[in-house]
């Protein structure tokens, strides 16, 4: 069996908010069924305990992306809402967009 971790990518709490409560509960859910698959999380801004890597850099995407290529995922879980994802830079380019198209070039979601 693999000893690729799943990662997950979404706000998380402590933040109360409809996408925090899946993805914990998604996370609590994976682990139940996957007991020897490591579960990661990356959050946006409020998360930081074990295996919760909180990310709040205007340019978050870029070490988010370093995270992921570097940890090698069996899967990725990816919550989009366009709050979560608002930074765009002078041209008009989101900084989803970016990250979207940097952990494509080696996984696909």
């Amino acid at each position: 069996m693999s000893n690729q971790p799943i990662v997950i990518i979404s706000s998380y709490p402590p933040r109360l908010c409809g996408i925090a409560t899946f993805a914990e509960e998604a996370r609590e859910f994976i682990q139940k069924t996957k007991p020897n698959r490591e579960i990661l999380v990356i959050s946006h801004t409020d998360a930081e305990r074990e295996n919760i890597f909180p990310i709040n850099d205007i340019k978050w995407w870029k070490p988010v992306a370093k995270k992921i290529i570097d940890l090698n995922p069996y899967a990725i879980h990816l919550e989009h809402e366009y709050g979560l994802y608002e930074y765009r830079d002078i041209r008009g380019i989101g900084d989803f967009c970016q990250f979207r198209k940097r952990i494509l070039k080696k996984f696909v979601i």
